[in-house]
């Protein structure tokens, strides 16, 4: 976001970062996706239970169902992704 409008007055600048956010909530979406289906792929060659295979492919899923690959919402979402969740939040939070 730093270079957005590089170069152009402050009014641009912000026109030019409203007009980018669409677009990389997008791109954000599509790389948060990938990184899950990479996953499932490894965990699928590796000896683990199928159930841990789905879990990959959730981890950035979200409760509301705005998550990535937005498939999943509320208890859809595999428990230990929910656990894992709230583990990380309760980190991020107490440091």
């Amino acid at each position: 976001m730093a270079r957005v409008g590089s170069g152009q007055s402050g009014v641009q600048r912000v026109g030019a970062v409203v007009r980018a956010l669409p677009v990389m909530k997008t791109q954000m979406a599509m790389v948060g996706a990938g990184h899950c289906k990479v996953a499932q792929m490894l965990a699928g060659r590796l000896p683990l239970p199928r159930d841990y295979t789905a879990a990959f492919g959730a981890v950035y899923e979200r409760w509301d169902g705005k998550g990535v690959p937005g498939r999943l919402s509320g208890e859809e979402i595999p428990l230990a992704v929910r656990i894992a969740q709230i583990a990380d939040d309760a980190d991020v939070q107490l440091i």
